[in-house]
């Protein structure tokens, strides 16, 4: 349907509850892919590393851009960490569910019913959705 293409682990399939669309996320937009048509895009922001999408959710994880401040400089780190941004959006109803900063994600897993963010530092994250009366509130 389209000649561009996406990066390593730059890509996942939604739910069969989103018509089983085929998720293209590239450094300018995300698109959407259904068989026979292409769906929509979404603008955001920043070099794409991984795409994941589950129950509803939409996760991206990039690069935390923010240039070097001069304290950085002179840090006593041997090897400084890289930054990343995981950004959850809720696209149905346009909004996103979590942003956070994590240093040196290796990947990021999906599974009963929670992200699992696991980090260089042997440092596994759960990530849980609340339930509705708690969001409410």
């Amino acid at each position: 349907l389209d000649t561009h293409g996406c990066a390593l682990r730059c890509s996942a399939l939604t739910d069969p509850s989103q018509d089983s669309q085929f998720i293209v996320a590239g450094d300018d937009c995300v698109y959407l892919y259904q068989p026979d048509e292409r769906g929509p895009c979404f603008a955001f922001d920043g070099h794409k590393l991984l795409t994941h999408w589950h129950r509803g959710y939409l996760l991206l994880l990039t690069d935390n851009n923010k240039s070097p401040t001069k304290s950085d400089y002179g840090s006593r780190q041997t090897s400084p960490t890289e930054k990343h941004i995981l950004t959850i959006y809720d696209l149905d109803n346009k909004f996103i569910a979590y942003s956070a900063v994590f240093d040196d994600v290796i990947d990021v897993l999906a599974e009963w019913g929670s992200f699992y963010v696991l980090t260089r530092d042997k440092t596994l994250y759960m990530l849980q959705e609340k339930d509705t009366q708690t969001k409410l509130e």
